[in-house]
């Protein structure tokens, strides 16, 4: 019985470990591993939502692991944002060797652990980062790994024929370290070796990327003390490597480049390296390398060397094939510890060639690179002492045959903001400095020297928040001085240069400039020139320039800058340029905001060479300028030559819708086919006119050159409304023994063509020769056409008549060649309608006549309502467009009664009738202030302020009677040429003429001229236009005009009758 309840205890005993032991059999049974295999791969598939497979895992005893073919494979899922299958993981195979006994021990014996062929993906598990590699070969051998006394030896590591690329995104965030376990390893690696190994780091967000490539490294003999913080290897190697580093933007600049980085052929070797606290050494056995811009390193050499008290740095030596360099230092932890204790020693002396110089000067012109002198550059320098005294030993910087600087130091309290103090002196001799002129890209021609034997001295000097400078160069008699200071805190500054009998000529030999004094100085606070706290004033004087036989002087300018307002006064009073200059400028403003104003009374140009003899008028001119939020103004006017430019736009849109204009008229050339709607949709809204005779600076100065002129006249304009149209004419153009009548030439553009006329007439009066030449062409969306016509001076010039058609009554006559009838220039647009290019710096706008309109006939307005009444007047006149036109017409006053233009009957008053009796032929004219003045009197009207309409509607009024005065004006000069003279104007219901024959007075112009429409009530919109009939002839007088004509007394716009004539 004892017996066998014994034997049946041991059978409960020994039942668990006969089992372990048949399992543990089972598991080295290779259908048994099949099974496990299929199993696992299932749960994890099922556990991951991965697809995943193992081809074969195969377990061999005692410890033997051998896995082939693992693949796992994330599917198509559009919840997570796979759009389609993506392989994470493709293993080859890892074979794992480890031994069994010693694990009972607590110890690791690793004979082999090795990874192929290995492809990792980590797609987006992992937010903010992917990683992507292959994994060619990896060898691990480590044999004395003790797990309870935490030691490991690690035989050998090797890793080849790997490349891996990590994309990081700028949210990426580093993991805090939440680790409590302190770590008390130590670990001893006999040797480790890379070879093939690549890593690709690339922050797209960023623009930034780093790749390296080892082609082979080696550590032997390395060792970590993890709890005691101690590190070190014997020997480290790394050769046939390369690295780039690259930061976007532009492609790599010329030179060395540090957004565009790249090693190649780098050799490292770094040997007997240790850190244990404070007790560091390193020595530097070799580096070589070469970068892309050519920098090339044969040899950087040196050792670190650290104790409980010192850091020093023995020597550290660079080489390059055309530089070397020295570095040698020596510092105290206590320095480390308390800037203001402790000292820093270091001397370094170096001899740069010219190679390596020039590898630094980046996309400088290539002029100053062949002059730069092959000479190496040799500094010396040094320091010493700490952050509360330090000491700028003397150094030394020369460059032989150009220049040596030298200078010394200084500094006390550098961490003290309030107490710091100290300054630093230089001193610099030249010689040969002609290689700087070529920073100016420009050739040793010797237009540019640098005199030699220049001396400099400077001091550049801190106290507190205040910083000093002073400067002193002296050239031979000449001397140069700047004394200046800044202040850290409040951002104020003065500088006073004064220039005394400097020798321009030494710099410039072949120019005429020689002695130069001049003073200039600055103060100011803030350095935000938008901001309106900066303040800042500018002083500057010519005291004297001599400029060939001429001492120049009483040049002036004051600058300012105030509240975020800068103003600018010049005046000049010499021989050679008498003048005044006024300008100001808005800096708050994101564009353009200023006005400037040129008086100049004289510019003498034979005094500075420019004609070979005095000219018999002074050279003077006004001028002016003006950029706001909605227009640009220019203006011009010297003696009888006036130029007016204006564009409602800033400068900047002004330049953003030329090059858009630009840029579609190159599109549509390079595709051959112009549309012509198209780019009038892009045009500026600008115009241009410019008016010359032969009294005026410019004909002043051809007439020295031999070149004389009657008059020249230019037109253009440019709007989306009316496109591109212009004309240009000169007359009576005289050079040597050449003389020309008439050049000319017109620009017209409609939706669908530009109209091009040009030519040169000489006419049967010119004592040279006759003849004429006309080019005649359109350029439409799909084709072009171009006409050349030439008649020699063998023809006869005869008059031609213009006629109305069944009458004998002439209205126009021209000259004309008989082979060929023509009409000059101006005179071709006499028998279409013609519109006149006008802009609002043309008009002559009364405000007396302002103030008529608003009631105040012998009085002026008060000064508030004054105020209101031209703030109101600047803004109508910055949007108003004017527009002139008329037509030429045949016609007669036959009755008392009526008017017969064209065969269409007017019944204006007897009055009118009379008036214009003695006409040869009429003219329809048509003004208007244009759409958008008209806009803006409407919203005014609507808007609910009274008086704002009130004045509104008076200022559209006055300018559309300007507009009409300025194109009469023009129509009767133009009339003058052929000796006709014209009437007043007189217009439809006015004086009795009905309104309604408005509708036969628009039947003959051209649908919406000049912009104007008419309404079935006979309304003109916009409503502030005008239309009237002028008669023209040779025997038209101008009668009196008005009210003084009308007989209806009780008309609430009646004036005053005065006699106009």
């Amino acid at each position: 019985m004892r017996r066998k309840w014994l034997r049946t205890a041991l059978w409960v005993l020994l039942t668990p470990i006969i089992l372990f032991i048949i399992l543990m059999i089972l598991l080295y049974v290779p259908p048994v591993q099949n099974l496990i295999r299929k199993q696992a791969t299932a749960i994890a598939s099922g556990a991951t939502g991965m697809d995943i497979s193992v081809e074969r895992i195969d377990l061999r005893f005692p410890l033997n692991l051998l896995v082939r073919g693992v693949l796992v494979v994330q599917p198509a899922d559009s919840a997570v944002d796979v759009q389609h299958p993506d392989t994470l993981l493709n293993l080859g195979s890892l074979n794992v060797r480890v031994q069994a006994w010693p694990l009972l021990k607590g110890k690791v014996e690793v004979d082999d652990i090795t990874l192929k062929q290995v492809a990792v993906n980590s797609s987006n598990l992992m937010e903010g980062m992917c990683i992507k590699g292959v994994l060619g070969h990896f060898f691990f051998e480590s044999h004395g790994i003790d797990l309870t006394k935490e030691d490991a030896i690690l035989n050998n590591i090797e890793l080849s024929d790997t490349h891996v690329q990590v994309m990081l995104a700028d949210t990426t965030e580093t993991p805090k370290d939440t680790t409590d376990t302190a770590l008390n390893w130590k670990v001893t690696l006999h040797t480790l070796k890379l070879k093939n190994v690549s890593v690709d780091l690339q922050m797209p967000l960023d623009s930034m990327g780093l790749k390296a490539h080892i082609g082979d490294a080696e550590i032997a003999d390395a060792a970590a003390d993890l709890k005691h913080q101690f590190y070190g290897w014997r020997k480290f190697l790394l050769t046939g490597t390369s690295v780039n580093y690259d930061t976007g933007g532009p492609g790599s600049a010329i030179g060395f480049d540090p957004s565009h980085i790249a090693l190649r052929d780098i050799r490292l070797g770094i040997d007997s390296v240790m850190y244990y606290g404070r007790d560091m050494n390193a020595v530097i056995r070799e580096f070589s390398m070469y970068e892309r811009s050519g920098l090339s390193v044969t040899s950087l050499t040196g050792r670190l060397f650290a104790d409980s008290t010192v850091i020093r740095i023995p020597s550290l030596k660079l080489l390059t094939p055309h530089s070397e360099m020295n570095l040698t230092a020596q510092t105290y932890w206590e320095l480390i510890n308390i800037p203001t204790t402790g000292r820093l020693t270091a001397r370094f002396n170096a001899r740069i060639g010219k190679q390596d110089v020039l590898l630094f000067a980046g996309g400088l012109p290539e002029a100053f690179k062949e002059a730069y002198p092959f000479r190496p550059l040799v500094i010396h320098a040094g320091t010493e002492g700490n952050l509360k005294q330090m000491q700028i030993s003397r150094f030394t910087a020369e460059l032989p045959g150009a220049f040596s600087l030298s200078g010394g130091g200084e500094f006390w309290s550098l961490t003290d903001s309030v107490k710091r103090n100290g300054s630093m002196d230089f001193e610099m001799h030249t010689q040969n400095l002609n290689f700087l002129t070529g920073l100016a890209d420009i050739a040793p021609d010797g237009s540019i020297i640098v005199p030699d034997s220049m001396h400099l001295a400077a001091r550049l000097g801190m106290e507190g928040a205040q910083c000093t400078a002073a400067l002193k160069l002296k050239e031979k008699e000449g001397a140069l001085n700047l004394d200046a200071a800044y202040n850290l805190a409040t951002e104020a500054y003065h500088a006073d240069l004064a220039i005394n009998n400097l020798q321009v000529h030494h710099f410039l030999p072949k120019d005429s400039i020689y002695t130069l004094t001049a003073k200039m100085s600055a103060k100011g606070q803030g350095v935000d020139v938008a901001s309106r706290k900066t303040v800042a004033a500018l002083n500057a004087s010519l005291e004297k320039l001599q400029y060939g036989h001429w001492d120049i002087s009483g040049v002036d300018v004051h600058a300012g800058l105030k509240s975020s307002v800068a103003t600018v006064r010049l005046a000049s009073d010499n021989v050679l340029l008498k003048m005044q200059g006024n300008a100001d400028m808005r800096l708050d403003r994101n564009y353009l905001d200023g006005a400037l104003d040129l008086n100049v009374e004289e510019v003498n140009l034979h005094k500075l060479g420019l004609v070979p003899r005095p000219l018999q008028h002074p050279f003077a001119f006004t001028m002016g300028a003006e950029a706001r939020h909605d227009s640009l103004k220019l203006r011009l006017d010297a003696g009888d030559l006036n130029l007016r430019f204006r564009a409602h736009s800033t400068l900047k849109k002004l330049m953003e819708q030329s090059d858009k204009f630009v840029s579609i008229l190159t599109k549509q050339i390079d595709e051959r086919r112009l549309d012509h709607a198209a780019l009038r949709q892009v045009l500026p809204s600008a115009g241009m006119h410019l008016e010359a005779g032969n009294q005026n600076p410019v004909s002043y100065f051809l007439a020295a050159k031999g070149i004389s002129y009657n008059d020249f006249k230019l037109s253009f304009g440019f709007t989306p409304q009316v496109g591109i149209n212009g004309r240009t004419a000169v007359h009576g153009l005289r050079m040597d023994s050449l003389q020309l009548d008439t050049i000319f030439f017109t620009v017209k553009q409609d939706t669908a063509r530009m109209k091009l006329q040009g030519g040169v007439i000489n006419g049967p009066k010119n004592p040279q020769f006759v003849f004429r030449s006309t080019l005649t062409g359109e350029v439409r969306n799909e084709d072009a056409e171009l006409t050349v016509d030439y008649v020699n001076g063998k023809a006869t010039w005869e008059e031609f008549v213009l006629s109305e058609e069944g009458s004998d009554k002439s209205f126009l006559s021209v000259w004309y060649d008989k082979s060929q009838a023509y009409v000059a220039d101006w005179l071709a647009t006499f028998v279409n309608a013609t519109e006149e290019t006008c802009s609002i710096e043309d008009l002559d706008i009364d405000d007396t006549e302002l103030y008529r309109y608003l009631g105040f006939d012998t009085s002026s307005p008060d000064a508030y309502l004054l105020d209101f009444i031209q703030r109101l007047k600047q803004e109508a006149l910055s949007i108003c467009v004017p527009r002139f036109g008329y037509r030429l017409l045949p016609g007669e006053a036959k009755d008392k009664r009526s008017v017969v233009l064209s065969g269409q009957t007017f019944t204006p008053d007897g009055i009118i009738v009379r008036y214009l009796r003695d006409s040869d032929f009429f003219a329809t004219i048509v003004a208007s202030v244009g759409a958008e003045l008209d806009k803006w009197i409407t919203e005014k009207r609507s808007g609910g302020d009274v008086m704002e309409a009130f004045v509104a509607d008076a200022l559209g009024s006055t300018i559309v009677e300007a507009i009409v005065s300025w194109g009469l004006s023009r129509l009767a000069a133009k009339m003058g040429k052929l000796e006709f003279k014209i009437s007043n104007s007189y217009s439809p219901g006015y004086c009795g003429w009905d309104v309604a024959e408005q509708r036969l007075f628009f039947s003959l112009l051209p649908d919406k001229f000049c912009g104007i429409s008419l309404t079935d009530s006979c309304l003109m919109l916009p409503i502030k236009s005008v239309s009237a009939l002028v008669g023209i002839g040779k025997n038209v007088e101008k009668k009196p005009y008005g009210c003084a004509i009308c007989r209806k007394k009780d008309c609430f716009k009646r004036k005053e009758v005065r006699q106009l004539v």
